[in-house]
């Protein structure tokens, strides 16, 4: 049996290590980060009799309880932030975050459970980082200081495409809301949003449990790398209105471009309000205010296609990786006494 670093989530990087092994190289496990104000008489990482930091902790508690997880410790990271508007402004925005994370699902299996909670991780150090920009960086290298050794390698490159996108999202939104109003009046589609915020923290909502729904809803693993970077592609090509040229990608795709076209947009009507807000801004996106936002949006959205490669899927209530062929290996999470999750190939 071998060990391999946390998850697809935090990247799919396989550092096989011996059961027998005491070196989990816990500075790269996944740990919850507590934020809490700075308070110059207290160190960095010192013990800190601190009511926040007890709320923070409780919560997780409660999360691995929901899902019938034990831990006798759970690792954390102690975030200390300026006593500033900014830093006030970041916390608050991180904790109205942090509650998207909690969810109503409860897996069926120990180790889709265990699956569940390094999503959860990964989502905090997200969501911390991208609301640290927003608030105009109260820690200005949070990321590099910080935030680096909460999660592997490969699932910080991850962050740092997820988070520009955010980001661009978040700024296209508060350019184009009145648009977005316009067209779901137009359209007859309930608008229940009282500021572009709450429309962004649904967008995460439907992004988070989306990543839920990949480990709960089994299908067949049957769509290769090769046909979702092409996927990539005719939507890049749809952002940026500006389709294939010539028979040979008409024959590539088997359909006209005026199909994918019609093809995307239907996908869109159907989905949720991530696709709302592309088919409504994506109408007039000339317009003076939403240009740049739009142009970065999109600059941002194009390097997403480096995300597309998934090493962990779901087959049978089990999560597996690649094999040193193609067919998928098991893998099983198990809990080291200093409360990380730690994965294994038979």
């Amino acid at each position: 049996m071998n060990a391999i670093k946390d998850t697809d989530v935090l990247g799919k990087e396989a550092l096989i290590r011996s059961a027998d092994s005491n070196d989990y190289d816990a500075a790269r496990r996944p740990i919850v980060p507590v934020v809490r104000f700075h308070d110059p008489q207290f160190p960095e990482n010192a013990y800190i009799a601190d009511d926040g930091v007890a709320r923070n902790l409780e919560r997780e508690y409660q999360r691995d309880a929901a899902l019938n997880i034990k831990r006798n410790n759970i690792p954390y990271r102690i975030l200390l932030l300026p006593q500033s508007p900014q830093g006030v402004r970041c916390r608050e925005m991180f904790e109205q975050f942090n509650q998207l994370l909690d969810t109503p699902l409860i897996p069926e299996t120990r180790d889709l459970a265990l699956m569940l909670r390094c999503i959860q991780h990964k989502w905090q150090v997200r969501l911390l980082w991208l609301a640290n920009e927003l608030c105009d960086r109260p820690v200005p290298d949070l990321a590099d200081s910080h935030l680096r050794h909460l999660v592997t390698q490969c699932g910080f490159s991850q962050l740092e495409l997820e988070v520009p996108h955010d980001l661009t999202l978040y700024h296209l939104l508060q350019a184009g809301e009145g648009e977005v109003r316009e067209w779901c009046e137009r359209h007859q589609i309930k608008y229940p949003f009282a500021t572009p915020f709450e429309l962004f923290l649904e967008i995460l909502q439907e992004e988070f449990t989306a990543s839920l729904e990949h480990c709960f809803n089994f299908m067949p693993f049957c769509t290769n790398q090769r046909k979702r970077e092409d996927e990539h592609r005719l939507w890049t090509a749809f952002l940026n209105d500006r389709f294939f040229d010539g028979e040979e990608e008409n024959a590539k795709y088997e359909r006209s471009n005026q199909a994918i076209e019609e093809e995307l947009v239907a996908v869109l009507q159907s989905s949720r309000w991530l696709g709302r807000i592309i088919l409504a801004l994506r109408e007039c996106k000339g317009a003076d205010h939403l240009n740049d936002p739009w142009k970065a949006y999109r600059q941002a959205y194009q390097p997403l296609i480096r995300l597309i490669a998934d090493e962990i899927t779901y087959l049978q209530e089990q999560p597996t990786i690649t094999g040193t062929t193609s067919h998928r290996v098991p893998i099983t999470g198990e809990i080291t006494p200093e409360g990380y999750i730690v994965w294994f190939t038979a």
